[in-house]
This record gives structure tokens, C-alpha cells and sequence, in this order.
């Protein structure tokens, strides 16, 4: 995924270095002291309830391995802006996360699943 932000191009990716940062951000450990990382599943559920730190979360982490890299600030303030149209950005992330060979089963699964329950709370 790219964004062009005060006239620069950044990428953002959904790769093992994304998923390994989104891990770090939320996790559980189990009694036996195993850590099971939850954090394209916490992701997830933030961004369909259009969670904008979540998304500054999401594009940090899906920058962390790329250059150029963009700041927290610069990535807050490109938000921010209401010429960004953030329905759309959102949109874009998870696209990318559905696309992505790291995340897409995992997102597509966690999807169905909230479309089920979403069904369900309508009937």
C-alpha cells in the first residue's frame, strides 16, 4: 500500500514485521507462561468500529520495515487533515491487510465471523 503525504511517497506493509509489532501491542499469556499474540485480531475488530488510533497504529507498524519511514506527526497530521478522506484510508487498510499473504487468512476468518454476529444481533 502506498500514500503520498506532503508530496512523498511512503509504503506500508502487512508483512511478518507488521504482525510481529501488532503482537507486541496486544497479547495474553497463558498460566504456562506462553504468550499468544492477538494483535491483527484486536486490529481488526478496532478498525471496523472505525478506531482512528488504531489506524495510526496499523500504519505505523505497516511502515516500521520500509523507507522512507514517516513520523507519528507527520502520519497524525496527514489524518487530521480534513482533506483526507478517511472512510477511505480505512477502507485501504484493510484491504491490505485482506490481500496481504501474512494476514489474509486470519482477517478473512475474523471477518466472516463478525458478519455472522452482526446477522445474528439483526435477527
Amino acid at each position: 500500500m502506498q500514500l503520498k503525504i506532503n508530496g512523498k511517497e511512503y509504503e506500508f506493509k502487512f508483512g511478518i514485521g507488521f504482525v510481529n509489532e501488532m503482537d507486541k501491542r496486544a497479547s495474553v499469556q497463558a498460566e504456562n507462561g506462553v504468550k499468544f499474540g492477538l494483535g491483527i485480531e484486536v486490529l481488526v475488530a478496532k478498525l471496523k468500529t472505525w478506531d482512528v488510533l488504531a489506524l495510526c497504529d496499523a500504519l505505523i507498524a505497516a511502515n516500521k520495515t520500509e523507507n522512507p519511514k514517516i513520523s507519528e506527526k507527520e502520519l497524525e497530521t496527514y489524518i487530521e487533515d480534513e482533506n483526507t478522506d478517511i472512510d477511505q484510508l480505512f477502507e485501504s487498510v484493510i484491504e491490505g491487510l485482506k490481500k496481504s499473504n501474512v494476514t489474509r487468512k486470519k482477517v478473512q476468518a475474523q471477518l466472516r465471523e463478525m458478519e455472522e454476529v452482526q446477522g445474528d444481533l439483526k435477527e
